[in-house]
Parts: C-alpha cells; sequence; structure tokens
C-alpha cells in the first residue's frame, strides 16, 4: 500500500510540475495557412493567418490579384516552389510591420503580369518588406522599393521596372528591357560552404551581354563591399551611370567590348581598378575617380581609337600623376588612348562624397573617482576602411545643448584611431561627441553617445556607454539593481557596462538584463581577472528603460527544468528504495 501511495504522489506531483511549467511559460499559438496551387479570385493573405506556407508551386492567375497585408511571412519552404504572377501582386508593409519572405526558389513576374500605377497606385509591388534568400523576376513595370534583400537575386527580364530605395545584399542581373536602378545601397553578402569559406557575389550589377538589354538608368545607388570581380559588370546595352558612388576591393566598372556607356558625376575610389575598360563607345566625364590602389582607369581594348575621359577628377593635377594613374596606349602601344585634359583640378561637388562614421567609445574606466579616463575615436568611411591623419575633436554634455571641449587628436595614418584623455572628476551622466569638418572627398561626421558613471564607496562602481543618451540613472546598493532610462527611445542602440564586483552586492554572482523588463539573452561578457566584468548587448527601437540586477549565489532555475529536475530525483527515489528499501519499513 506505502508503494502504491508513494508512486501516486509521485505521478501527481510530476503531472502539477508539468502545468505549472507550462503556465509559467509565455506560448504563443499562431494561425498558420498552407497554400498552392492556382488563385483564381481576388485573394488578401491577412496577418491573422499567418504565416503562409507554400506546401507546392503557386500561381496568381491573370486578371486576379493577391493582395499580401503587413505583418504577413510567406515562407516558401523548399527551393523548388515557386510564386507565379500572371495577374497583380500586391504586397505592401510597412516601416514599422514589415512582410516576410523566406527561402523560397522565386517570385516571378511574367510578360503578362500587371504594373505598378503611382498615379492610382494600384498594380504589381513589392514594398517594405525582407526577402531572405529569394530571387524576384521583373518583366514589366513593377515597383520594388525600400525593401531589405539577402542573398538570393533580383533579374530583370525585360521592361520598365524601377528598384528604388533599397538595401540588397545581393546581386541585381539585367537580362533585358530598360530598368530604373535608384538610390539603392547595394553590398555583398557572403555565403558560406561546408568547410566555412565565404563567397561573395561577383557582381554588385551586372547588364548580361546575351541578354536585350537597353538602357537601363543607374544612379545615386551607394555600392560597397567585396565583390569578387566588380561593383558593376556591363555586357551590352546603352545604360548610364550617374551621381553612384562605388567602392569595393575590385573593379568600381567593368565595361566590356561592344557596349555604348555614359559614365558622368559618379564616385569611385578605394577600388583596386576604379574603370576596367573593352569598350571604344564609352564616355567618362565629370567623376572623381580617386585613390584607387592600383590604377584609376584601365583600357584593355586593342585599336587606335581615342576614349573620351575629360572633365574627371583623378585625385591630384599634376598631370604626370594623372597619366600614370592610367593605362592605355602610353602603356602598351597596341591600346587605344584616353583623353583626359581638361581635367577638373578639385572634386566634382555634382558627384557623391564619401560617407564617414566615428565610433567614440571610453577606453578604459578608472576604478576610483577622480581619475582620468581615455576616450578613444576611430574614423573610417562607409566601407569599413579606416582613415588617418585626420584631426578629431571630443567633447562633452550635460543637456544635450551646451557642449564643453575635452581635446583633439590626429587618427594615426595607418589608419588607426586616436585617444583623448579626459579628467573626470564628476560622476552622473553625460553626453560624448566626437566630430570631424571632412575634406574635398569625405563628408563631415559625427557621433554621440551616451555616457554615465556611479559612484559607490568612493568608486566607479558602474560605467555605462550608451548609442543614445542615457538618463535618470540610479542605483539600489541593497539590492544590486541598477535602472536608466534611454532616449530617444525611437532608435534601436548598443550598450556597453563596466561593474566593479569587489563593490558590489552582486560580486561572484550573476548579471540579470532588462530591456523594459523583458530579458536580453546571452549579453556578451567578460571578466577581468575577477574584479570586473564587461557586459555589451543591443536593444531594440522603442526601448524606455534599461535594468542590470546583480544576483549573487545561484542563479534562479527557468521553469522548464523542473519537471526534467523532478523526474531525475524521483528516479534517484525509486531505485534507492528499490534497493535499500527493507530499511525504510
Amino acid at each position: 500500500m506505502m508503494n502504491k501511495l508513494f508512486l501516486s504522489m509521485v505521478l501527481i506531483f510530476a503531472l502539477v510540475t508539468c502545468v505549472a511549467s507550462a503556465c509559467t511559460e509565455n506560448f504563443v499559438v499562431f494561425g498558420s495557412t498552407e497554400v498552392s496551387g492556382e488563385i483564381t479570385s481576388d485573394t488578401v493573405w491577412t496577418k491573422a493567418n499567418s504565416p503562409y506556407n507554400l506546401t507546392g508551386n503557386l500561381l496568381v492567375s491573370s486578371g486576379v490579384t493577391l493582395t499580401i497585408q503587413a505583418g504577413v511571412t510567406v515562407n516558401f519552404n523548399d527551393d523548388d516552389y515557386a510564386l507565379q504572377v500572371e495577374g497583380t501582386l500586391t504586397a505592401r508593409g510597412t516601416s514599422d510591420d514589415s512582410i516576410y519572405f523566406n527561402n523560397g526558389k522565386r517570385i516571378r513576374f511574367t510578360e503578362d503580369s500587371t504594373g505598378w500605377n503611382p498615379e492610382t497606385q494600384t498594380g504589381s509591388i513589392i514594398k517594405n518588406a525582407v526577402l531572405n534568400d529569394v530571387i524576384i523576376e521583373l518583366y514589366g513595370t513593377q515597383e520594388i522599393s525600400n525593401n531589405f534583400l539577402a542573398y538570393g537575386a533580383i533579374s530583370v527580364r525585360g521592361g520598365t521596372p524601377l528598384i528604388i530605395n533599397n538595401y540588397l545584399q545581393c546581386k541585381t542581373n539585367v537580362e533585358g528591357g530598360s530598368p530604373q536602378i535608384i538610390n539603392n545601397t547595394i553590398s555583398d553578402k557572403p555565403k558560406f560552404d561546408a568547410y566555412n569559406r565565404p563567397s561573395s557575389p561577383d557582381y554588385g550589377i551586372d547588364i548580361l551581354g546575351f541578354g536585350t538589354a537597353e538602357q537601363p538608368y543607374i544612379a545615386d545607388n551607394t555600392i560597397v563591399g567585396n565583390f569578387e570581380q566588380a561593383a558593376i559588370r556591363i555586357e551590352t546595352g546603352e545604360p548610364i551611370l550617374e551621381g553612384n558612388l562605388i567602392s569595393t576591393r575590385r573593379s568600381g566598372i567593368l565595361v566590356e567590348s561592344g557596349s555604348k556607356v555614359i559614365i558622368r558625376d559618379n564616385t569611385i575610389t578605394k577600388t583596386t581598378t576604379g574603370i576596367s575598360c573593352r569598350s571604344a563607345l564609352v564616355t567618362i566625364v565629370n567623376n572623381n575617380i580617386c585613390n584607387n590602389s592600383e590604377r584609376n582607369l584601365y583600357l584593355r581594348l586593342r585599336s587606335e581609337d581615342e576614349i573620351n575621359a575629360t572633365k574627371n577628377w583623378w585625385g591630384t593635377s599634376d598631370p604626370t600623376a594623372i597619366s600614370d594613374s592610367i593605362h592605355d596606349y602610353y602603356d602598351d602601344f597596341d591600346l587605344a588612348t584616353v583623353i583626359f585634359e581638361p581635367f577638373l583640378v578639385e572634386p566634382n561637388s555634382n558627384a557623391p562624397s564619401v560617407p564617414t562614421n566615428i565610433e567614440v567609445y571610453v577606453d578604459n574606466m578608472p576604478t576610483v573617482v577622480g581619475s582620468p579616463l581615455i576616450i578613444s575615436a576611430i574614423l573610417s568611411d562607409i566601407s569599413g576602411r579606416l582613415i588617418g591623419d585626420e584631426t578629431i575633436t571630443v567633447s562633452y554634455s550635460v543637456d544635450g545643448n551646451s557642449w564643453e571641449k575635452i581635446g583633439s587628436n590626429t587618427t594615426r595614418s595607418d589608419g588607426g584611431g586616436c585617444f583623448v584623455s579626459w579628467s573626470h572628476i564628476e560622476w552622473g551622466t553625460f553626453l560624448l561627441k566626437a566630430e570631424w569638418n571632412g575634406n574635398e572627398m569625405y563628408r563631415e561626421t559625427s557621433t554621440i553617445a551616451g555616457f554615465a558613471s556611479l559612484n559607490y564607496q568612493d568608486q566607479n562602481i558602474f560605467f555605462i556607454q550608451s548609442t543614445n543618451k542615457i538618463t535618470d540613472i540610479t542605483f539600489d546598493a541593497t539590492s544590486g539593481k541598477l535602472t536608466a532610462s534611454i532616449t530617444p527611445s525611437d532608435v534601436a542602440g548598443r550598450i556597453i557596462a563596466k561593474i566593479v564586483e569587489s563593490s558590489s552586492p552582486a560580486a561572484g554572482g550573476f548579471w540579470q538584463i532588462y530591456a523594459d523588463e523583458n530579458s536580453i539573452e546571452n549579453p556578451t561578457a567578460r571578466n577581468e581577472g575577477g574584479t570586473e566584468t564587461f557586459l555589451q548587448f543591443n536593444y531594440e527601437a522603442n526601448t524606455k528603460t534599461i535594468e542590470l540586477i546583480g544576483t549573487p549565489g545561484i542563479p534562479e532555475f527557468s521553469s522548464w527544468l523542473l519537471l526534467p529536475l523532478f523526474l531525475v530525483i524521483s528516479l534517484f527515489v525509486v531505485v534507492f528504495r528499490k534497493n535499500f528499501g527493507g530499511s525504510f519499513r
């Protein structure tokens, strides 16, 4: 009887533990919808029924509209499944609620599909969407705008589609038509093979020779990264390239024979070869082509033609230096000749300047209040290349309105950062600002970061740096809880915190991090000899409050651990009773 009672109690307690575990976790049940086959009547995919999972190929028939609402997720689930549009696809998310397309073969607009009408705001469009490993095939006048594409590709088969204001970590192929590719940021996103070897796209934009490209218009794009061959390759057609910023590790623009290209008002810099050219039909005027490591212009055209490359800024006003940066007839008598005079004696202001960025952070935080701290600033361009021999000024402010200069220093000539010492004699919350005035090629830039330190028993127990402003910072020495407000709260940010554990109630314990009471998992942490801990973590947009709670001793178990723990203990008890049961009777 006692054995049966004991086992019954074991089972009851296991059931109660399981139910309690389930109740303490946040389980959210979402609706999902399986789709495949042919859509033959107007259909709306709603967020409430999302995600939509393709279980086969899907066709939007001619004369039919598929509308995808903001917040919907579409899972293709297999590289073989495609969404083909012969009618209309209207997929418009919002800046706050994107549409997601995941892991598919392609979204294909056929020649019969409808285009986008900006006047009536009707037709085929993909806007404010995130596309992961999906190929978009365009034929017509569709609009692809304000999207984020990772991997996958955009392929233009014909027509005049508009590709505008996107962030593209993938390749754009032009096989036909006259697409408008405007104001996009295009970069590489390498894939990794089974041996963890990266492979980047060969081109950012590729106008293919076997296609029927007519006059693509490529303007105001920023194309940076590590493309294997070139930022832009042109094999056919009569494209116009203007107002683009191009900076990549290989060639900026690769012009193949037979293509008639106009290249004007672009900035091509920090590549290996700015322009590599095999065509006699190219016009290169009013560009900034400079600071390319091997040649600014490299001809591969064997002819007696002359190439018009006048009115460009080559990074110098010395004709000999300009000639040395160009590979043509004067390097190989079989090549064509580049006519570069007259040339600009300063950068073309109508061509884009190179965006820059300053990272500013506190390099060290002294334990004792009043000791000087070191502020580090690193200047780089949009490609992440460090910029040396430039003066950065660092200031601080309490309210964000009036600023006091801390000091200035020059970035190292090898492209490193610079350091400014601040005899910081107070504790509280501040703003740190690093500024650079820019030059004729690089845009001026500044960065503001929040900084806070707390006094505890004549020591700086906490130093916190954020990409946003820190206000209302408090610390409860009894509970080991630090609270800080973040402003502005409409953008995401990053926190770096340094904790002197010898002064903390949580010395030798654990630190829990919360953003608006939501736990932040897996922060980056490292311990400095058992006396200091560095925590680094990101928080999302609209975060208002950050909490760091020091927890000495054993951390709390997550509720999902209760059942496995109980079962192990119960098994131990049952085995023990079976082997030594007589001693309990």
